[in-house]
């Protein structure tokens, strides 16, 4: 077998890939690789496999469920930790974080976080429509908060952009579940799910009106009473 690779202090505790380390240093291997592995091991029944090229720097090849691509990383027991350069799939079965810093066509930086079985729920990113950064879970349909720059859009009621500011479509104040619900609205909510306690504000407020409505009985959409005589 043909093989392109350099491997610089490769310590294996796999017996049973011991005699493969002067031909491959790896339990399984494909032809095509052309692999750099520095300060790397390997222990006994985790299967290691390097399905693509790659470059790897202070390692412990453990079992691998997607190709390694072309990355400069840190593996763990419980999951890798990489600073990567492609946007191929890294994942192990038990995988729980990975981070990416740049891409091809950008140069920010992202975070996601991966459980078998589900795809990246968690994702931030910059909007080119100016409202900046966006934080979101499984996708950006539902934003969890927009971190919007001094080119934004976005005015919440005025007659000009705010320029830089914090967007949160929900927001609960509290610890655990005593928190709750503060949010604007022009009318008390006639739909969705609120808990006794939970705070809506008047965002169309008028002299001799009510400041908001707060919920007094739990439910679908709960119990409503208007709060805050507003001076005529």
């Amino acid at each position: 077998r043909q093989r392109h690779d350099l491997y610089a202090k490769y310590h294996d505790y796999d017996s049973e890939i011991s005699d493969l380390l002067g031909e491959c240093g790896l339990g399984s291997f494909y032809a095509s690789n052309q692999s750099v592995l520095i300060g790397c091991y390997a222990e006994d029944g985790n299967g290691d496999n390097a399905q693509w090229n790659g470059t790897m720097i202070g390692c412990m090849i453990t079992d691998f469920s997607a190709g390694l691509g072309q990355k400069l990383m840190t593996e763990q027991a419980n999951g890798p930790r990489a600073l990567r350069n492609d946007m191929g799939g890294f994942r192990g079965t038990n995988a729980t974080c990975s981070a990416d810093l740049g891409t091809e066509s950008g140069n920010i930086v992202t975070s996601r976080h991966t459980t078998t079985g589900i795809s990246y729920p968690w994702r931030l990113r910059y909007k080119t429509d100016g409202v900046g950064l966006e934080m979101g879970f499984g996708s950006f349909s539902s934003p969890l908060m927009n971190i919007n720059s001094n080119t934004t859009t976005a005015t919440y009621g005025r007659s000009s952009a705010v320029g830089e500011s914090v967007n949160f479509p929900a927001l609960f104040l509290g610890l655990n579940n005593s928190a709750r619900a503060l949010t604007y609205s022009s009318a008390a909510p006639t739909t969705g799910t609120w808990a006794r306690g939970d705070i809506v504000f008047n965002n169309a407020p008028s002299a001799a009106g009510k400041i908001g409505w707060v919920c007094t009985t739990a439910g679908t959409p709960g119990t409503w009473k208007a709060w805050g005589v507003i001076d005529p």
